[in-house]
């Protein structure tokens, strides 16, 4: 046998495995979702994540209070306001994920994304001391992940050409709106 014919036959073998493979793949069960839900520790995840953006949160209360009240630094009462204002963002966020229904979406994604095959070798593998070391170490990724992704997004904004932009973009979706509300209703 020459080395195309020999390529020929494993290009087609190849091409029955994966077609066969996804033929007989079955929906994620719920009982299975659940339980890699639990080794994947999933709500810890979501929750470290909340705890390392509290820093975040602070300073984008104090950016906020300092963009109302059109200061450069906050006074003592101001300082008292982002605090309170940070709080209200990290239980809001909290709120979210404790949510049953934020439980119920989490669910849902992972039926829609995962077939059952792919959810057990999943619950196996984080069932190992690598999956529960990855797993630890994926909540402090993620929290540090979205930390620098919303530091970045602040600085941008704090950047006034960057932040002009983005409001004259906002502007130019919801001005139209705005004009429309002010017409008389037509009914």
């Amino acid at each position: 046998m020459t080395v195309p014919q020999i390529l020929k036959r494993l290009s087609i073998s190849l091409c029955l495995t994966c077609i066969s493979t996804g033929i007989f793949a079955s929906p994620a069960k719920m009982s299975s979702v659940k339980e890699l839900m639990q080794v994947s520790q999933i709500d810890d995840l979501l929750r470290q994540s909340l705890t390392e953006l509290s820093p975040y949160y602070d300073k984008q209360a104090e950016q906020i209070i300092l963009n109302i009240t059109k200061s450069t630094t906050l006074n003592d009462k101001e300082r008292q306001a982002a605090t309170q204002l940070s709080q209200l963002m990290r239980d809001s966020s909290t709120q979210i994920i404790s949510n049953p229904k934020t439980q119920q979406a989490i669910e849902d994604i992972y039926l829609k994304t995962y077939t059952e095959e792919e959810v057990q070798a999943s619950i196996k593998f984080l069932k190992t001391p690598e999956g529960q070391s990855i797993t630890r170490k994926n909540a402090k990724m993620m929290g540090e992940l979205s930390e620098y992704m919303m530091r970045t997004g602040q600085e941008m904004f704090n950047d006034a050409k960057t932040r002009d932009t983005f409001q004259e973009k906002m502007m130019a979706i919801i001005a139209p709106l705005i004009v429309d509300k002010k017409k008389p209703s037509q009914e």
